[in-house]
Parts: C-alpha cells; sequence; structure tokens
C-alpha cells in the first residue's frame, strides 16, 4: 500500500522523457555543425542570407555561405533571423538579449568562440583570403 503514493511522481517522470526534442533529432547534436540559418538584412544586395552559424559575439555572427565564404553579419543589419529548430529569434536590427545570444553560442559550430588563428585557420582551410564583412 506504501508504494501507491509514489505512482504520480512516476507517471509525471515518465511521461516528461517522451516531451520535447531528442538528441537524434537536434542537429548541432548529432554533427560537428552549427545550427542552420536564414537571415534578411537591410542591404541592397544580397538581402538573404542562408548559411550555418559558426560563431556568435557581442556584435555579430558569423556565418558560413557557400557562395560567400566565411561571412561576419553585424546584428545591425539583420531584419530577421530565423534559426533552425529554433525559429525566428532576431528582428529589427537589435542585438540579441544576452539569454539569445548565449542560447545561439552554444548551438554554433564553435561555441567557445573563433580565436584569430582559429580564424585563419579556417580561412586557409577555406581557400578564403579574408572574412567576408557586412557590416
Amino acid at each position: 500500500m506504501r508504494l501507491f503514493p509514489l505512482a504520480p511522481g512516476f507517471v509525471v517522470g515518465l511521461a516528461a522523457c517522451a516531451i520535447g526534442t531528442s538528441p537524434k533529432e537536434f542537429l548541432p547534436a548529432t554533427a560537428p555543425t552549427g545550427i542552420g540559418v536564414t537571415l534578411l538584412t537591410s542591404t541592397g544586395d544580397d538581402a538573404k542570407l542562408v548559411g550555418e552559424l559558426v560563431s556568435v559575439n557581442d556584435s555579430a555572427l558569423v556565418l558560413a555561405i557557400p557562395s560567400t565564404g566565411l561571412t561576419l553579419v553585424g546584428y545591425r543589419i539583420i531584419t530577421e533571423g530565423r534559426f533552425h529548430q529554433l525559429g525566428t529569434v532576431l528582428r529589427d536590427g537589435k542585438a540579441p538579449t544576452p539569454e539569445v545570444r548565449e542560447r545561439l553560442r552554444l548551438v554554433s559550430r564553435y561555441p567557445q568562440g573563433m580565436t584569430p588563428e582559429l580564424t585563419s585557420a579556417l580561412l586557409v582551410a577555406l581557400g578564403q583570403p579574408r572574412l567576408v564583412v557586412r557590416p
């Protein structure tokens, strides 16, 4: 008879295991890549950027874009930022809140950030002379 008071806790715990995204369904948990991103920007040329989130810092995102390579995109030109499995988290040229920036950092390819040496090595590996900058 004393086991029945534990039953509701067991049922809630069991149900909690099945709610939410599993690691098998979340790309950054299954591959050594960052999350996919689509940015709409206020610039006239190439206003839509699609690529992989490589790194996050206080003023910009670093993306790997197939057509242009490693690209630094300033928050102030981002009119809308959509992230695969996270939704739209950037709007109207505003920098993300510290909480959102941390969440994005954790799903980027380099969550620890990119040192100048790492950036140089990545540019060499990509055959790219320098980082493309979208202010």
